[in-house]
């Protein structure tokens, strides 16, 4: 819900179709990251100042950020929210407008743009950008020089602006022949950029890139099995961070925290869950509870 009241979901899926939204919890990872941003500032000042203060985060403003093209397109431009035909690819140069550098920060070019792959489900996709036309050069060269690349109106950038419609149907001809990671490692090998879209699957299992960085790891959960988890999406030399441990159940640390940090005695703590003020007593007590308690 906090997803679709930011302006998320409305601006996610393909053109004239109804709101996708997005296949990546962003807003829990933005409101975590700006949660312990405040923290930080807020014991700092503390720090500094010897007094406290009221944090107040919500996860829908925190994810305004992600929104900012589209409200810039309003505040500067007087363009509501639009998604039929906007984009109809992933590309740097939208039809019925000036091929002038866009939004994305560098020059607009093509190709540049997300073509299906083989076997053609729903996730094969891989996106081509041809920043040059020796980086076009090389990309006719993994496609095996195909006629229709040797035409003029391809030679330049110009062209293949004014023929993009033409040139997207030809490349994804050959895409389609293709696995989307035979076609990014061909891409790559031969200078030209390319990635994969990809799904939570793909992520998890088959990235290279976060396998190399360990930013998923197997970790054993008590109740739930073994399963992946992320890891910190950062490295530190010299304090390294990684997730060694996986989500506490429902009251584990009770005993850690009222013991090791609050310093009540054991026998407090045994009162504290008779009399409710740890754990409701109309609620039966997990076994590891009561293994706390013995």
């Amino acid at each position: 819900m906090a997803q679709a009241v930011s302006g998320l979901t409305f601006q996610s899926g393909l053109p004239d179709q109804p709101p996708a939204g997005w296949g990546w919890s962003y807003m829990d990872d933005t409101g975590g990251m700006y949660g312990a941003m405040c923290a930080l500032t807020g014991l700092y000042h503390r720090n500094i100042t010897g007094k406290g203060q009221h944090i107040d985060l919500s996860q829908m403003v925190a994810s305004v950020p992600l929104v900012g093209p589209v409200l810039l397109d309003f505040t500067v431009n007087g363009r509501g929210s639009r998604r039929p035909g906007y984009p109809p690819g992933n590309r740097a140069h939208w039809p019925e407008t000036p091929p002038a550098n866009s939004y994305r920060g560098g020059p607009t070019v093509a190709p540049h743009n997300a073509y299906r792959t083989d076997p053609g489900g729903y996730n094969d996709w891989c996106v081509i950008v041809c920043q040059s036309n020796e980086e076009w050069r090389c990309l006719v060269e993994v496609m095996e020089a195909p006629s229709w690349a040797g035409a003029d109106k391809f030679a330049t950038v110009t062209g293949r602006l004014q023929y993009q419609e033409e040139l997207d149907e030809q490349i994804e001809a050959w895409t389609r022949t293709l696995a989307k990671y035979e076609v990014t490692e061909r891409c790559q090998a031969a200078g030209v950029r390319a990635m994969p879209v990809q799904s939570a699957e793909d992520r998890v299992e088959h990235d290279p890139q976060l396998r190399q960085r360990e930013m998923y790891l197997d970790l054993e959960h008590p109740g739930l099995g073994r399963y992946k988890v992320q890891n910190a999406p950062f490295k530190l030399s010299e304090t390294p961070a990684t997730n060694s441990s996986p989500s506490p159940m429902i009251g584990e640390h009770t005993r850690e925290i009222v013991e090791g940090l609050l310093g009540f005695s054991h026998e407090e703590l045994r009162a504290g869950f008779t009399d409710g003020t740890f754990w409701p007593t109309q609620r039966p007590r997990f076994p590891y509870q009561e293994e706390m308690l013995r």
